[in-house]
Protein backbone atom coordinates (compact mmCIF):
# COMPACT_ATOMS: atom_id res chain seq x y z
CA UNK A 1 0.00 0.00 0.00
CA UNK A 2 2.95 2.52 0.65
CA UNK A 3 4.27 2.44 -2.47
CA UNK A 4 1.05 2.56 -4.65
CA UNK A 5 0.20 5.75 -2.21
CA UNK A 6 3.74 7.07 -3.36
CA UNK A 7 3.13 6.52 -7.14
CA UNK A 8 -0.71 8.34 -6.31
CA UNK A 9 0.72 11.70 -4.53
CA UNK A 10 4.00 11.79 -7.38
CA UNK A 11 3.08 9.88 -10.52
CA UNK A 12 5.30 12.14 -12.85
CA UNK A 13 7.76 11.77 -10.09
CA UNK A 14 8.37 8.19 -10.36
CA UNK A 15 7.13 7.54 -13.59
CA UNK A 16 9.58 3.95 -15.25
CA UNK A 17 11.62 3.97 -11.97
CA UNK A 18 11.49 1.61 -9.22
CA UNK A 19 10.35 2.35 -6.02
CA UNK A 20 12.06 0.50 -3.12
CA UNK A 21 10.15 0.95 0.29
CA UNK A 22 11.45 -1.37 3.02
CA UNK A 23 10.76 -2.53 6.58
CA UNK A 24 13.30 -2.23 9.16
CA UNK A 25 12.15 -5.79 9.87
CA UNK A 26 13.12 -7.00 6.58
CA UNK A 27 16.73 -5.54 7.44
CA UNK A 28 17.38 -6.35 11.17
CA UNK A 29 19.93 -9.27 10.47
CA UNK A 30 22.44 -6.93 9.09
CA UNK A 31 21.13 -3.07 10.01
CA UNK A 32 19.56 -3.65 13.45
CA UNK A 33 16.80 -1.95 14.66
CA UNK A 34 17.40 1.61 13.64
CA UNK A 35 16.00 2.68 17.33
CA UNK A 36 16.42 6.46 16.73
CA UNK A 37 14.46 7.04 13.56
CA UNK A 38 11.07 5.75 12.17
CA UNK A 39 12.40 6.19 8.74
CA UNK A 40 15.38 7.00 6.33
CA UNK A 41 16.52 7.40 2.85
CA UNK A 42 19.75 8.34 1.08
CA UNK A 43 20.41 8.72 -2.43
CA UNK A 44 22.65 5.22 -2.65
CA UNK A 45 20.48 3.82 0.21
CA UNK A 46 19.03 1.82 -3.32
CA UNK A 47 22.72 0.30 -4.04
CA UNK A 48 23.38 0.42 0.17
CA UNK A 49 20.55 -2.24 0.55
CA UNK A 50 21.09 -4.06 -2.70
CA UNK A 51 22.29 -7.36 -1.21
CA UNK A 52 19.30 -7.01 0.96
CA UNK A 53 16.52 -6.76 -1.85
CA UNK A 54 17.74 -9.60 -3.37
CA UNK A 55 15.46 -10.20 -6.60
CA UNK A 56 13.35 -7.41 -5.81
CA UNK A 57 15.97 -4.93 -6.94
CA UNK A 58 15.30 -3.85 -10.40
CA UNK A 59 17.95 -1.04 -11.11
CA UNK A 60 18.30 2.49 -9.42
CA UNK A 61 14.78 4.53 -7.95
CA UNK A 62 13.92 5.75 -4.49
CA UNK A 63 14.79 3.55 -1.64
CA UNK A 64 12.97 4.25 1.88
CA UNK A 65 13.21 2.16 5.13
CA UNK A 66 10.23 3.03 7.66
CA UNK A 67 10.99 1.35 10.93
CA UNK A 68 8.14 -0.76 11.57
CA UNK A 69 10.00 -2.44 14.62
CA UNK A 70 10.37 0.70 16.83
CA UNK A 71 6.62 1.55 15.59
CA UNK A 72 5.21 -1.34 17.15
CA UNK A 73 6.78 -1.18 19.78
CA UNK A 74 5.91 2.41 20.21
CA UNK A 75 2.51 1.74 19.03
CA UNK A 76 1.26 -1.62 19.49
CA UNK A 77 -0.63 -3.48 16.51
CA UNK A 78 -2.39 -0.26 14.75
CA UNK A 79 1.24 1.08 12.51
CA UNK A 80 -0.71 1.56 9.08
CA UNK A 81 -1.40 5.49 9.80
CA UNK A 82 2.28 6.23 10.80
CA UNK A 83 4.14 3.47 8.61
CA UNK A 84 2.30 5.76 5.88
CA UNK A 85 3.26 8.98 7.05
CA UNK A 86 6.87 8.17 7.41
CA UNK A 87 7.10 7.08 4.07
CA UNK A 88 5.52 10.28 2.85
CA UNK A 89 8.04 12.34 4.95
CA UNK A 90 10.52 10.19 3.51
CA UNK A 91 9.38 10.63 -0.20
CA UNK A 92 9.43 14.51 0.67
CA UNK A 93 13.01 14.35 1.40
CA UNK A 94 13.44 12.31 -1.90
CA UNK A 95 12.39 15.52 -3.80
CA UNK A 96 13.33 18.26 -1.33
CA UNK A 97 17.16 16.96 -2.18
CA UNK A 98 16.53 16.51 -5.68
CA UNK A 99 18.07 12.64 -5.49
CA UNK A 100 18.90 11.49 -9.12
CA UNK A 101 19.17 7.48 -9.44
CA UNK A 102 21.56 7.55 -12.35
CA UNK A 103 24.37 4.62 -12.84
CA UNK A 104 26.75 4.52 -10.28
CA UNK A 105 30.18 3.64 -11.80
CA UNK A 106 32.14 4.67 -8.23
CA UNK A 107 29.94 2.64 -6.02
CA UNK A 108 32.02 -0.26 -5.70
CA UNK A 109 30.75 -3.54 -3.63
CA UNK A 110 33.40 -2.66 -1.10
CA UNK A 111 32.22 0.57 -0.90
CA UNK A 112 28.84 -0.08 -0.54
CA UNK A 113 29.75 -2.47 2.42
CA UNK A 114 31.68 0.15 4.47
CA UNK A 115 28.31 2.44 3.68
CA UNK A 116 26.46 0.46 5.23
CA UNK A 117 28.46 -0.30 7.99
CA UNK A 118 28.36 4.04 8.63
CA UNK A 119 24.30 4.05 8.34
CA UNK A 120 24.06 0.63 10.71
CA UNK A 121 26.17 2.55 13.41
CA UNK A 122 24.44 6.42 12.47
CA UNK A 123 20.92 4.93 13.17
CA UNK A 124 21.73 3.29 16.04
CA UNK A 125 22.81 6.42 17.80
CA UNK A 126 20.90 9.60 19.04
CA UNK A 127 21.71 12.75 17.42
CA UNK A 128 23.96 14.67 19.09
CA UNK A 129 22.58 17.94 20.73
CA UNK A 130 25.51 19.81 18.24
CA UNK A 131 23.09 18.37 15.19
CA UNK A 132 19.99 19.62 15.89
CA UNK A 133 20.32 22.70 13.94
CA UNK A 134 21.39 20.43 11.09
CA UNK A 135 18.26 18.39 11.47
CA UNK A 136 16.51 21.80 11.00
CA UNK A 137 18.10 22.62 7.95
CA UNK A 138 16.97 18.69 7.08
CA UNK A 139 13.16 20.02 7.13
CA UNK A 140 13.46 23.70 5.69
CA UNK A 141 10.87 25.32 3.13
CA UNK A 142 11.51 23.12 0.47
CA UNK A 143 10.51 20.64 2.74
CA UNK A 144 7.60 22.09 4.06
CA UNK A 145 6.43 23.08 0.67
CA UNK A 146 6.39 19.52 -0.51
CA UNK A 147 5.12 17.75 2.56
CA UNK A 148 2.01 20.06 2.10
CA UNK A 149 1.45 19.23 -1.72
CA UNK A 150 2.42 15.18 -1.14
CA UNK A 151 -0.09 15.21 1.94
CA UNK A 152 -2.77 17.11 0.00
CA UNK A 153 -2.57 14.74 -2.55
CA UNK A 154 -2.69 11.70 -0.15
CA UNK A 155 -5.92 13.24 1.33
CA UNK A 156 -7.53 13.07 -1.43
CA UNK A 157 -7.21 9.32 -1.92
CA UNK A 158 -8.74 9.10 1.10
CA UNK A 159 -5.76 7.65 3.05
CA UNK A 160 -5.44 7.53 7.28
CA UNK A 161 -2.00 9.51 7.99
CA UNK A 162 -0.37 10.18 11.34
CA UNK A 163 -0.36 13.92 10.81
CA UNK A 164 2.55 14.69 13.53
CA UNK A 165 4.98 12.43 11.06
CA UNK A 166 4.79 14.70 8.18
CA UNK A 167 6.68 17.66 8.46
CA UNK A 168 9.75 17.13 11.16
CA UNK A 169 10.94 15.29 13.78
CA UNK A 170 12.18 18.36 15.80
CA UNK A 171 10.99 20.00 18.99
CA UNK A 172 7.30 21.53 19.08
CA UNK A 173 7.04 24.06 15.88
CA UNK A 174 6.90 27.58 16.09
CA UNK A 175 4.87 27.64 13.21
CA UNK A 176 2.24 25.35 12.86
CA UNK A 177 1.76 23.26 9.69
CA UNK A 178 -1.62 25.08 8.72
CA UNK A 179 -0.38 28.58 8.58
CA UNK A 180 2.72 27.30 5.98
CA UNK A 181 -0.35 26.11 4.05
CA UNK A 182 -2.17 29.47 4.59
CA UNK A 183 0.67 31.00 2.89
CA UNK A 184 0.72 28.76 0.08
CA UNK A 185 -3.00 29.18 -0.53
CA UNK A 186 -4.43 27.19 -3.13
CA UNK A 187 -1.24 26.29 -4.60
CA UNK A 188 -1.54 22.13 -3.89
CA UNK A 189 -4.85 22.42 -5.99
CA UNK A 190 -4.09 24.56 -8.53
CA UNK A 191 -0.66 22.12 -9.50
CA UNK A 192 -2.09 19.00 -8.77
CA UNK A 193 -1.32 17.11 -11.52
CA UNK A 194 2.06 19.14 -11.90
CA UNK A 195 5.69 17.05 -10.92
CA UNK A 196 6.43 17.74 -7.05
CA UNK A 197 10.01 18.34 -8.58
CA UNK A 198 8.96 21.00 -10.81
CA UNK A 199 6.84 22.49 -7.89
CA UNK A 200 10.04 22.92 -6.06
CA UNK A 201 11.68 24.28 -9.01
CA UNK A 202 9.12 27.33 -9.40
CA UNK A 203 9.56 30.78 -6.70
CA UNK A 204 8.59 29.90 -3.00
CA UNK A 205 5.35 32.57 -2.36
CA UNK A 206 7.14 35.25 -0.25
CA UNK A 207 4.76 34.82 2.66
CA UNK A 208 5.81 30.82 3.03
CA UNK A 209 9.35 32.44 2.93
CA UNK A 210 8.87 34.86 6.03
CA UNK A 211 7.03 31.94 8.00
CA UNK A 212 10.03 29.92 7.46
CA UNK A 213 12.74 32.35 8.12
CA UNK A 214 10.76 33.04 11.65
CA UNK A 215 10.95 29.27 12.39
CA UNK A 216 14.68 28.82 12.10
CA UNK A 217 15.08 32.35 13.87
CA UNK A 218 13.59 30.41 16.78
CA UNK A 219 14.25 27.02 16.55
CA UNK A 220 18.31 28.01 16.26
CA UNK A 221 17.48 30.59 19.56
CA UNK A 222 15.87 27.33 20.98
CA UNK A 223 18.84 24.87 19.96
CA UNK A 224 21.05 27.53 21.45
CA UNK A 225 19.61 27.72 24.76
CA UNK A 226 19.53 23.77 25.11
CA UNK A 227 23.32 23.72 24.78
CA UNK A 228 24.27 26.25 27.35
Amino acid sequence: MAELLCRQVAPLDLGGLPLYVVPQSVIQADFGNAETTYGYTLNWLDLILQQQLGTVWRGRGPCIVANDIAMTEDLGGDIEATFLATVLHELGHVFERNMRFEAAPDASAARMQFEGLRLAQAMSEPVPESERVKTYHQHDQRFIRAMLHLRYRALRTGVRLAEGILFHNGPAAYIAPFQYSLALQNEPERLFDASIRSILASPIPPAFSRLWAEELEFLTRHSQKEMK
